[in-house]
């Protein structure tokens, strides 16, 4: 059976219809948001989301007054038939596995569902959001570790997929399975130099403006 996955509305975001006049660069984009997607539902894959990570994208998808509504005709039919095909689980997040918003700043607190998703399901993560996925590595890569990580270790052992970064590759992955890639991993060496540049990676280490080392 194929490893279950956890994807972020950013995923969706970027598969929905674009007007004729888009960007090229935007139209590659949203290629590769759909590659994904497609062979997520060909290769059989299974989503894992939890309550609050289904509801955002259910929200982003299905309702009317969303004011790109009209434009997410793809990703609407696309959810349906994973739905129709039983391959969305939802996830119960143990209280084990919940994060609390010490030593993570605004925006990870905000995308928290998705690791805890991952931690409660077989730590498989797309997401099309470097920002966050900067911060994420940057926090798995501090000495000493922090706090978090200590209380959830399992976090740098996941195994994160950003299309825009990884583009074909990420298609690869799924169809050799989505394995345990140790390269993909938050805490690999590979993922702290290939995705670190160019972003504040202490940004990880503040909690709502407090300096490193203030739990206050």
């Amino acid at each position: 059976m194929r490893s279950r996955l956890v994807i972020d509305s950013s995923l969706v975001d970027w598969s929905e219809d674009l007007p004729e006049e888009a960007p090229e660069e935007v139209v590659e984009w949203q290629c590769d948001a759909r590659d994904v997607m497609s062979s997520i539902l060909k290769e059989g894959y299974h989503l894992s989301l939890s309550k609050e990570l289904h509801g955002e994208i259910d929200d982003q998808v299905y309702n009317q007054k969303n004011p790109k509504y009209e434009f997410r005709q793809w990703p609407r039919t696309w959810l349906l038939i994973m739905d129709e095909r039983n391959r969305i689980d939802d996830v119960d997040v143990p209280y084990e596995n919940v994060l609390l918003g010490a030593q993570m700043c605004d925006d990870m607190v905000k995308d928290a569902h998705l690791v805890e998703s991952a931690l409660s399901s077989e730590g498989r993560v797309i997401s099309r959001d470097e920002i966050i996925l900067a911060c994420w590595i940057g926090l798995c890569h501090r000495n000493p570790p922090a706090a978090i990580m200590i209380a959830h270790p399992r976090i740098s052992l996941i195994a994160w997929a950003d299309p825009k970064i990884r583009g074909e590759d990420v298609v690869w992955w799924l169809e050799a399975g989505a394995l345990d890639t140790e390269t993909w991993r938050l805490d690999s060496q590979a993922q702290l130099e290939h995705h670190c540049q160019g972003y504040r990676t202490d940004k990880c280490v503040l909690d709502n403006g407090k300096a490193d080392g203030d739990p206050t």
